[in-house]
């Protein structure tokens, strides 16, 4: 999706239009990496309310979908990271479980500096999973936050 370089800006749009079409058409929810590619390249060039309502069709097209609620969760997390907590706990929720969602959490309270809410997640996950390395990884950024690098290093 290197659309920034295409010579008509309009076909690039078109085309972007056109992939999500597909994936309401399809019988599987995108993969959570193309659709953070999507919304990367759609914020670019739509509006707000048009990304919203086709994150909206997305979720009603496929209502059990974590990839859908994830991406839609990192894309609030720039412009309304409140907002991305209060769904990231929502997806917490419903997910228990699910190891990304308490980084995404983790994530979310670390934009809004509640760096010590966001240790004392991920210090609760890896003393459940501690082979998760995306969560250690989170936990290493929030020390470098803090700026407490020596424990960041150990991480």
């Amino acid at each position: 999706l290197a659309l920034n370089f295409a010579s008509d800006p309009e076909a690039a749009d078109r085309l972007l239009r056109e992939s999500f079409a597909r994936w309401l058409a399809e019988p599987r929810p995108p993969q959570l990496e193309a659709l953070q590619l999507w919304l990367a390249q759609a914020d670019e060039r739509f509006e707000d309310a048009e990304i919203a309502a086709s994150l909206a069709a997305l979720r009603e097209a496929f209502p059990g979908a974590r990839e859908i609620r994830s991406a839609a969760i990192e894309h609030r997390l720039v412009k309304a990271p409140e907002e991305a907590l209060a769904a990231a706990e929502a997806l917490l929720g419903d997910f228990p479980w699910d190891a990304a969602a308490h980084i995404l959490r983790a994530r979310c309270l670390r934009k809004l500096q509640r760096f010590a809410d966001a240790r004392a997640g991920l210090s609760e996950l890896l003393a459940k999973k501690p082979t998760t390395i995306d969560a250690y990884a989170e936990l290493g950024q929030c020390l470098e936050d803090e700026a407490q690098l020596g424990a960041a290093r150990e991480c």
